[in-house]
Formats: structure tokens, C-alpha cells, sequence
């Protein structure tokens, strides 16, 4: 199955012209993305884990669930880590859970933004919208997008 005009979620450019072809529930091709774009499509899904599972052992839903009531009950400052792929929903649970424990909720992004957020802290930002930019310029170039 074939699906086109589709907007790559991998950076903040949204190119809206990529065209994927789906195979036996997977990517297969991908056209019009720079390289970036096409690894993520084509890898994203790779190590994912698709099943519960307790101490690398595939296991039922339910025992994973009780297991991790009891890994968090015994808690006492739990932290909830990672996030960097999770839909808003899955957020906002993970932020229930935080409360509930009294834990600490972080994301990737601390790891990798964390020493630009300081130094913007310190030194400012210059920064404009993607409307003026459209709306001011008469020619873009996107640098090492391939």
C-alpha cells in the first residue's frame, strides 16, 4: 500500500511531501525524504518491543502490570524516564503515575537540549516563525538536508 504527501515527523522543517510504501505492516520505501527522514521511516521500528515482559522474559500483560505496581509501590522516589517517542496521552499517564509515587518524570530531551537550554539562558536566542519566514524570504536553504 502506497500513501503520499505525508509530513516527516522527524524535524521541525514538516516536509508534507513524503510518499512511504507499506509491505506486510511495515515500511518498505520511502521517497522525496533527505536521508534523515528516510533512516527514522525505515528503522523507527527496529528493537521495538512489542510484548510485556519481566526481566527480558516475554510475559502476560497482567504480570507485567502487578509486577510493576510492586517495583513501584516499594518506590520511594521513582523516576520515569525517556518519553521521547510517547504520544501526549501516554504523557500525561506517565505524569499521573509521577504524582501518585511522588516521582520524578524527565525526558530525553534534558540529555540532549539540556547544554543548549543553558547556553540560551545566558546568551539569548535570535528566532523567527515559520509564517515569516515565509512571508520575508525569497530564498531558503536548508543546509546538510541532502
Amino acid at each position: 500500500m502506497q500513501y503520499s504527501d505525508i509530513v516527516c515527523p522527524f524535524c521541525g522543517c514538516l516536509c508534507d511531501d513524503i510518499e512511504i510504501t507499506i509491505k506486510d505492516g511495515h515500511v518498505e520505501d520511502v521517497k522525496n525524504a533527505c536521508a534523515i527522514s528516510r533512516s527514522k521511516f525505515l528503522n523507527h521500528h527496529q528493537n521495538r518491543i512489542t510484548a510485556p515482559s519481566i526481566n527480558g522474559k516475554e510475559d502476560t500483560l497482567d504480570n507485567s502490570v502487578k509486577r510493576a505496581v510492586e517495583i513501584l509501590a516499594k518506590a520511594r522516589r521513582p523516576l520515569i524516564y525517556g518519553l521521547s517517542s510517547t504520544e501526549c496521552g501516554a504523557i500525561g499517564k506517565a505524569v499521573e503515575i509521577a504524582e501518585c509515587t511522588g516521582g520524578v518524570l524527565d525526558n530525553t530531551s534534558s540529555v540532549c537540549h539540556g547544554p543548549t537550554i543553558l547556553a540560551l539562558q545566558q546568551v539569548g536566542e535570535s528566532k523567527t516563525t515559520l509564517g515569516e519566514v515565509m512571508n520575508r524570504s525569497d530564498l531558503v536553504i536548508f543546509w546538510g538536508s541532502n
